[in-house]
This record gives C-alpha cells, structure tokens and sequence, in this order.
C-alpha cells in the first residue's frame, strides 16, 4: 500500500478545492450566533473568493520541474511506475460534463441561481476568459510535456476547461445541494488525474489549470452582474426619456418628459 501513497495524495490536493468553495449552510439555530461575531479575515469574502485558486496556482507554479514540496518529477514518476500504459479518451468528454449536468437541472425543474440565458453568457464569457489565460501562459512558459510531444504543458487546458465547468455547476446549483458540487468537483479531479496518468501533463500543469478554471468562473459572476445590471439601469433611464411633437392653436411644438 506505501507505493500507492503518493498517488493517493494526488486525489486528496486536487479534490481538496471542493472543500474550499463548498459551503455548507448553517443551521438555522447557528444564524444568529454567526451574525453576532465578528468577522475575522479567513471569513471575509475576499478570502472565500481567492482561497482555493491562489492556493492551486501558487501550488503548481512551485511544483514545476523538480522543485516544490512534492515535485513534478517525482510525482511523474511515481505515477507511470504505478499506473504504467493508460490510454482513455474520457477525459475529452468529462470537461463539458458539469455543463451538461446543469442543463439536465434546469430541464428538470431545478432552478438555477441565474435565468437559463444569463448563465449561458457566463458560462461562454468564463470558458472564453479561462481559455484565453491558459493559451498565454502556455507562450510563456514553453515547458516541455511529460511525454515529450510539444512544449505547451504549462498549464492543463483540459484541467481548466474541467474546474471552469465544475465551479459553474457550483456557483449555480451550491444553494440546492451540496453534492451537486462534490458531483462536479470529482469529475473535474477526475480529469486532471487522468492528464498524468496518460503522460500528457506534469502534476504542475493540472494544480494551476484548476486554479485558472476556478478563478475565471468566479471573476465572471462578479464582473457579468455587475456590467448587467450597469446596462439594464442605462437601458431604464432612457425608457424614462418621453418624447412627443405638438400642435395647438396652429404652432407647433414638442414636450420632453422624464418619469422617475
């Protein structure tokens, strides 16, 4: 069982994200005595906000080559010795799953946090912005896979595209279930393990994709609602706006009206 150790503690660092953004609701019986302390900084928005993916991403910038706690060859290396030969193709289709899961929801009657179109627009607007970091930091980094095929390892844009998902899943459905989120997170940790396992990224390369896929889902939540609704109080002023021309007594005119 020794030998499996190290891979084991794979599984538990990159599942360990659910447990930072999964929140689970108090008792209502503990409300009043939670709003009746003070707020203490690993209780701040900020850090529920930046938590998990500064500490994935800082994780996997110290893990590159052979440095960090754990380093990335050594990881590899345990892995290929106790996983040698695996070639699957799940890990193509597991990224978009979590997507697939919310839409299943809502078709079946479970409400979202968002209308159907809005959360379209920042799941797109999340995968857009979650793609482009990793494509640029692949430029820039230019580290060589684990299997030597190209140098875009740095970082996982399967991992990425699989933590954006997941954290969408989350960020929708967190106030219905719990386990909504573990169903995302596992699948998303899913795909990182199996990136290795296949020899096609270091354990780097999955620690700052799923940082990435995180922190991008969570920047459109805060960014897209906050544009919307700039949009819609805009859109509303306008509509206050009443222009009409007149006729009375033979001259012509016009009125200006503003509703409040």
């Amino acid at each position: 069982m020794k030998k499996y150790s190290r891979s084991i503690l794979l599984l538990v660092l990159s599942m360990s994200s659910v447990f930072v953004s999964v929140k689970a609701r108090p008792a209502e019986s503990d409300t009043l005595q939670l709003k009746q302390k003070k707020a203490q900084w690993y209780k701040t928005n900020a850090f529920k906000f930046g938590a998990a993916p500064a500490l994935l991403i800082g994780l996997g910038i110290s893990e590159i080559n052979n440095h960090g706690i754990y380093s990335s060859y050594k990881m590899r290396g345990e892995l290929q010795k106790d996983f040698p030969g695996v070639n699957t193709r799940i890990d193509d289709i597991l990224p978009s799953m979590p997507a697939v899961l919310a839409g299943g929801l809502y078709l079946s009657g479970v409400k979202g946090r968002n209308h159907p179109v809005d959360a379209a627009i920042m799941f797109f607007a999340a995968n857009w912005l979650s793609g482009s970091i990793g494509d640029k930091m692949k430029e820039k980094t230019h580290l060589i896979r684990p299997d030597g095929s190209d140098f875009k390892s740095f970082p996982s844009n399967h991992t990425i595209a699989a933590f954006m998902a997941a954290e969408f899943l989350h960020q929708e459905y967190k106030d219905q279930s719990v386990w909504i989120s573990v169903a995302g997170y596992t699948m998303a940790s899913t795909v990182g393990s199996i990136r290795m396992l296949e020899d096609h990224h270091w354990f780097c390369d999955v620690l700052a994709g799923a940082g990435i896929g995180i922190l991008s889902t969570k920047v459109t939540y805060i960014v897209y609602p906050w544009l919307h609704n700039m949009v819609f109080k805009k859109s509303k002023a306008v509509q206050g706006f009443n222009f009409a021309p007149t006729y009375i007594d033979g001259k012509a005119g016009a009125t200006l009206n503003y509703r409040f």
